[in-house]
């Protein structure tokens, strides 16, 4: 008797500490998410990509990151202050109707070689933190639930890994006015991973155009 109780604790605690913990948003992520949804352009240049139908979009936001403990799960606590760099961007995907990840950039530059995890490190990080695994190419985001903002232009010329100082103020601006009537953002809503809702927002293109109308001038984070 003695024994097998033995056994069940051992049992017990080994499914406690091997299993893989499925995070879903709590009530405190998803009113981030609202507070969030109220719109207010990227001040980074690194982003998270989403394809649609072979286009490429732009997260606002990455729907990872309303997850706690995401902003540094790939460099294991690991934060550079005052800005936070999370050293990685995701590569998203929709496909029937359903939100996958299906790649990870690791971008971080104050590191050395030898720290800097791998894309396949860095991947495996994921699968334990988020409780699932990829399915040949892709894991399926099922936790993502809320609205997400995406553009169809990308807001800074830098992209995840390069320096401010690659691209200069005015080459910066340059760009800026580019894509200053051509750019179009839209909201997309997702429940537990499906694809909900995906429509034009003008309301925020228009708002868009106003903030970038305002920032001449300023460094390149703000742009």
């Amino acid at each position: 008797m003695k024994i097998s109780a033995f056994i069940l604790i051992i049992l017990f605690l080994s499914t406690g500490i091997f299993s893989q913990e499925k995070r879903y948003y709590n009530e405190e992520s998803r009113e981030r998410i609202k507070q969030y949804f109220n719109y207010y352009p990227h001040k980074d240049e690194r982003v998270d990509s989403l394809l649609i139908n072979d286009k490429v979009y732009y997260f606002n936001g990455s729907p990872l990151f309303f997850l706690e403990g995401a902003l540094n799960v790939v460099y294991d606590d690991i934060l550079v202050i005052p800005q936070i760099d999370t050293g990685y961007t995701l590569l998203w995907s929709i496909e029937d109707g359903k939100l996958f990840i299906k790649s990870i950039y690791i971008c971080r530059t104050d590191y050395t070689t030898d720290i800097k995890p791998t894309e396949d490190e860095a991947l495996k990080k994921l699968e334990v933190f988020l409780g699932r695994n990829f399915e040949g190419d892709r894991l399926f985001a099922d936790f993502a639930t809320g609205k997400f903002v995406v553009y169809k232009y990308a807001l800074s010329l830098c992209a995840c890994g390069e320096g401010w100082s690659k691209y200069s103020i005015d080459e910066q601006n340059q760009y800026k006015k580019d894509i200053l009537n051509r750019q179009r953002i839209y909201t997309l809503e997702f429940k537990n991973g499906i694809l909900v809702k995906m429509s034009r927002n003008k309301k925020f293109e228009r708002e868009l155009k106003r903030f970038l109308k305002n920032i001449d001038g300023l460094p390149h984070p703000f742009i």
